[in-house]
């Protein structure tokens, strides 16, 4: 008892002094902002420093799991926000999709984002060390009764892939998109189409199917899973591949531990160069040929940083053109839309036009170059809307990492790691539609699960006219 009593009050310790660094980082890039006298290479450089600590912070949280949530999330989050701020503060240029189009990366909203990426990430940070609980970070052993009950989880998440891989196969056919071109024209021949609908089923399908024990079913959609994603990723479907896998590693995560490796290291390296080569073909076309000169990892952690446009957008828009913010309708447009509109047909604003959804704002004034949570809670409220819904993340991602392993569980934590994730670079308004799917996924597991222990549990059945004796013995 005293030895946990110990290792609890370590952990509170180390959380409180994580707490005060992280607290004191925002604070830092909250009196630069307010201030007006930080450079580029200055907010790029506190930016870089948070996100080196949080993830140094959150590898230590999670020893024995450190494939955990929280990790991926803020890995992912951080390289989609932090990337394009790399090169900057190390005084270097960063390598820009359009070279000629500078403008907004020499901008004062430029810094005033980077500014806010500090800000988030503090918050996030904080929100994780508040809901954090290791106690439950124990790998359970696969092979009991209570796991092999849920042999059905694997065979569901195996149909959901296996769906939706073959519905992005329809849809590419049925479009005429030729998997040759470029990305954009892959996009504008499949834009009509159920493609949305594809990515999700495999996106909630990959976790599921890491959350049962069945090894063979695992093993099989592994295979079709690569089948896909090796041209899928070539066209230029980085997001659709990573998110997936990385859903299916944080459950795999929970059934075993999976310790820190030096050559995951060259992996990461190797998958940043890959990802900067194929931001050249998604250009030109997988059917013009690899450029191997294109295989550069320091480009590649740029072009995948540039979440942080979003972010400049929105500052723009209330700093600098004084525009006001929304408030807490760009989080219940999604919600109104579907009471209003479709359970009491009512007279709704069209996605593309509601102002209040963040996306569709950027997409008519800037284009589409996707979202971010930190960039529409600033567009919601501001800095405090940042420090809320960031901190809320976090401490849904801390009480979701502190779940105990269960298969059921290990589901539900798997699907809303996809959902999670893909809000990463997006905006609110599909989350709840996908939260719900996540949801009902889990409650399938859980009646395949109940199926199958009733089953178990049956007697024989004896034919017709015979009756059942017990003869006890002497």
């Amino acid at each position: 008892m005293r030895t946990a009593t110990g290792a609890h009050d370590r952990d509170l310790s180390r959380r409180l002094v994580w707490g005060v660094v992280f607290a004191g980082l925002g604070t830092v890039a909250f009196l630069l902002r307010d201030g007006g006298q930080a450079s580029s290479g200055t907010a790029a450089r506190l930016a870089l420093v948070a996100a080196v600590l949080a993830i140094v912070a959150l590898f230590r949280l999670n020893r024995r799991r450190p494939f955990s949530l929280g990790p991926v999330y803020a890995g992912l989050f951080l390289l989609f926000h932090v990337g394009l701020l790399v090169p900057i503060a190390l005084g270097a240029s960063p390598s820009l999709l359009n070279p000629l189009d500078t403008q907004w990366v020499m901008s004062d909203g430029f810094t005033s984002a980077s500014l806010l990426v500090t800000i988030a990430t503090s918050a996030l940070m904080l929100g994780y060390l508040i809901g954090f609980d290791p106690r439950h970070q124990e790998s359970r052993i696969e092979e009991t009764a209570a796991w092999l009950r849920f042999r059905s989880a694997g065979h569901i998440g195996l149909l959901l892939l296996s769906v939706g891989c073959l519905l992005w196969v329809y849809n590419v056919l049925a479009s005429g998109a030729a998997v040759s071109g470029s990305y954009v024209q892959f996009l504008d021949s499949t834009a009509a189409t159920s493609m949305p609908a594809a990515y999700v089923m495999m996106g909630l399908g990959m976790p599921t199917l890491s959350a049962g024990p069945s090894a063979s079913a695992r093993r099989a959609g592994l295979v079709i899973f690569a089948v896909w994603s090796v041209p899928a990723f070539m066209l230029g479907l980085r997001g659709e591949v990573i998110l997936p896998l990385a859903a299916y590693l944080v459950v795999a995560a929970r059934r075993r531990r999976i310790p820190l490796r030096p050559w995951m290291a060259f992996a990461f390296v190797g998958g940043l160069g890959l990802g900067a080569a194929v931001r050249v073909i998604r250009q030109v076309g997988f059917g013009n040929g690899f450029d191997p000169s294109s295989f550069r990892p320091f480009d590649g952690i740029t072009e995948l940083g540039y979440s942080i446009r979003p972010l400049v957008v929105s500052s723009d828009l209330h700093e600098r053109y004084l525009e006001p913010y929304v408030g807490v309708d760009t989080y219940l447009a999604p919600f109104r839309r579907f009471i209003v509109g479709r359970l009491l047909g009512g007279d709704v604003i069209a996605v593309a036009d509601d102002p209040a959804v963040f996306g569709a704002m950027i997409s008519r004034r800037v284009g589409p170059i996707g979202g971010s949570p930190a960039a529409e809670a600033f567009h919601a409220g501001g800095v405090i809307a940042v420090v809320v819904v960031m901190a809320i993340i976090g401490l849904l991602i801390a009480r979701l990492d502190s779940i105990e392993t269960t298969p059921l569980r290990n589901a539900l934590v798997g699907t809303l790691t996809f959902v999670l994730l893909l809000w990463v670079r997006n905006d609110f308004t599909p989350v709840p539609f996908e939260a719900g799917a996540a949801v009902g996924v889990v409650l399938l597991v859980r009646v395949a699960a109940n199926l199958r222990r009733g089953r178990r549990k049956a007697p024989p059945s004896l034919p017709p006219g015979l009756v059942r004796t017990t003869v006890g013995r002497r």
